[in-house]
């Protein structure tokens, strides 16, 4: 997309909701913050996964129709990632179910929002998956460490844990190192003994180790909340 001198490149949006009201009421909000451009409204998964190929916006928006499971989600969410792999998939939804989120996650959706959360939060979480930035509404980041809860290694220790979610959501050494009152060194240390620790090659598998591993059970951190 060019953009003129002096001006910045809008966020693309495509928005795909089973309901006119709903779909019409989000456009409204979503176009009405200055950053935002909605390129396409869709309804359906099919609809969702055309759009998605034609228009290859930086985050689709899509709200599963019932009746909703976690493999049916899973489907279209790796559907949509191969019609448009640039693309930052975020699931809006009035599903609180875990086991749905975690499902569209472990597809290749980077964010999982309730309809009944903040208007504000909505709008916070399309910028942060439009950078490739995680975000998961609290009530559902509860529930999915609770599925996951038993199932962590226990093999970090609660540092390297507090280091990997800082990953995970997106902050640098230097962030992590002034929050923790350690050096950049230590903190580079940290994350190298993490990474070999788990056997992961990139941020993208820490990210997913995370959401498996119930790293995510808290809200984000104050900083990224503000």
């Amino acid at each position: 997309m060019s953009v003129e001198p002096g001006t910045t490149a809008k966020i693309t949006v495509e928005l795909s909701d089973g309901h006119a009201i709903s779909r019409t009421a989000l456009a409204a909000l979503i176009a009405g913050s200055d950053d935002f451009e909605v390129t396409a409204t869709t309804d359906g998964s099919d609809a969702a996964v055309r759009g998605a190929a034609g228009h290859h916006p930086d985050v689709i928006v899509y709200d599963p129709p019932p009746p909703l499971n976690a493999d049916s989600v899973a489907r279209v969410v790796e559907r949509l990632v191969v019609a448009s792999p640039t693309s930052a998939i975020m699931i809006l939804t009035e599903s609180e179910s875990a086991v749905v989120a975690r499902a569209a996650l472990h597809a290749g959706a980077v964010a999982y929002m309730l309809k009944s959360d903040d208007p504000e939060d909505l709008l916070k979480a399309i910028r942060r998956a439009a950078e490739n930035r995680p975000w998961i509404s609290p009530r559902v980041a509860n529930g999915i460490a609770r599925l996951n809860r038993d199932s962590f290694s226990g093999e970090l220790t609660s540092r390297q844990r507090e280091i990997v979610r800082s990953i995970a959501w997106g902050f640098t050494s230097r962030e992590i190192a002034d929050e923790m009152h350690l050096s950049i060194r230590t903190i580079e240390a940290h994350r190298a003994k993490i990474f070999h620790k788990l056997g992961l090659a990139s941020r993208a598998e820490l990210v997913r180790f995370a959401y498996d591993n119930g790293l995510f059970d808290e809200a984000a951190p104050a900083d990224e909340a503000a």
